[in-house]
């Protein structure tokens, strides 16, 4: 049975709600709220790991403050760059379209 109350400037609908419903509700409300933390941080991970690459890269580049790294690791780094951003982009699509 519905009624309506005021609340707020609005009259709203309520409707009962059964504890089983109520916990299913809280659930899925935790878990989009997870995942939204989780791309977040991920992102931003990202984002910190990338710039700090380049910034490897351009110092290198330019030999700024006789930066100088060997061939090998400057090699290394881009081919973890490349995994790492493969691997995050593969989890957040998984996470976020899964079926």
């Amino acid at each position: 049975m519905r009624e309506k109350r005021l609340i707020g400037p609005f009259k709203v609908e309520l409707e009962s709600v059964s504890v089983e419903n109520y916990i299913k509700q809280a659930e899925a409300r935790s878990n989009i709220s997870m995942r939204e933390y989780l791309v977040k941080f991920l992102s931003s991970a990202l984002g910190v790991s990338l710039l700090a690459t380049i910034s490897i890269f351009f110092l290198q580049g330019f030999h700024l403050w006789g930066f100088d790294l060997p061939v090998e690791i400057l090699e290394l780094l881009g081919k973890l760059t490349i995994g790492q951003v493969v691997g995050i982009v593969a989890e957040v699509c998984c996470l976020l379209f899964k079926r």
